[in-house]
C-alpha cells in the first residue's frame, strides 16, 4: 500500500535540527510527524506506519537503539527504513545499529544537508512497481 504523501518519523531531540529538517522535508512534499524522545517516537512510529523513520540515537526516556529494537521486533513495522542521523560517532554504535537493521547510519557534521536529503528522499520515495 502507498500512501498519497510519503509520511516521515523524525525522532530527534534536539529542537532547532527537527524543525530545519521538516522544513526541508515538507517543502519536498513530505508529511513530517516529530517526537523529542524515544517513547513519543515510538508511539508515533506503531499508529502512523510512516514510509520512513529517522532516528537519532541519544534520546530521552529510550534509547535510538532500544527504538530500532521495537521497530525491527514488530510485525507491523519491522519492514519500515530507518536511517540513523546523529552525532554520536562510535565505531561500535555504527556496528550495533546496522546489526539491529538499520538501513543506513550517518553522521550529522559529515556530508552536506542535500546528501542527506537525497538519501532520505530514496527511502522516503520508494521507485512504486507498475500497476
Amino acid at each position: 500500500m502507498y500512501q498519497a504523501k510519503p509520511i516521515i518519523v523524525h525522532i530527534e531531540d534536539d529542537y532547532g535540527f527537527r524543525v530545519v529538517f521538516r522544513d526541508i522535508l515538507e517543502n519536498r512534499g513530505l508529511e513530517v510527524f516529530e517526537a523529542d524522545d524515544g517513547d513519543k517516537g515510538w508511539d508515533l512510529v506503531t499508529n502512523l506506519h510512516p514510509s520512513l523513520v529517522i532516528l537519532d540515537m541519544v534520546l530521552h526516556t529510550v534509547h535510538g537503539l532500544e527504538v530500532l529494537k521495537r521497530i525491527r521486533n514488530n510485525p507491523k513495522t519491522n519492514q519500515t527504513p530507518v536511517i540513523i542521523l546523529t552525532a554520536l560517532d562510535a565505531p561500535e554504535m555504527v556496528s550495533k545499529a546496522k546489526a539491529l537493521g538499520a538501513n543506513e547510519y550517518i553522521m550529522k557534521s559529515s556530508m552536506p544537508t542535500s546528501e542527506v536529503l537525497n538519501i532520505i528522499l530514496r527511502y522516503a520515495n520508494p521507485v512504486k512497481p507498475n500497476a
